[in-house]
């Protein structure tokens, strides 16, 4: 039978084994798929972000857009390497949200 506790506002159920069993990771991606995605975020990405950052912002701009995408990007992986051992669940920024905001 599954236990109910609450620590604020979130509710925790203690389930059994089969629960998580049921739930596993699987192992999806194989070299095509990784291949084809790093391909298409290239293409897709960068070539056209690169086109219209240079167009508008010249190379300055566009190195400074760098300088500031780098920082955030380095605090979005400084709040998830916070919020990892504090919340341990699978799903990472969904699972966090969900346990701030609510299902």
């Amino acid at each position: 039978m599954a236990e109910k506790e609450s620590v604020g506002d979130v509710a925790y159920t203690t389930v059994g084994k089969d629960y998580f069993e049921k739930r596993s990771l699987r192992r999806y991606a194989g070299i095509g798929s990784l291949w084809a995605l790093g391909v298409g975020a290239v293409i897709s990405g960068h070539f056209s972000g690169w086109n219209f950052g240079i167009g508008v912002g010249g190379w300055g701009g566009l190195a400074i857009a760098a300088v500031i995408i780098a920082v955030m990007y380095i605090c979005l992986c400084f709040c998830l390497a916070e919020m990892s051992p504090a919340l341990p669940h699978t799903g990472a920024a969904h699972s966090f949200a969900r346990s701030a905001m609510g299902p």
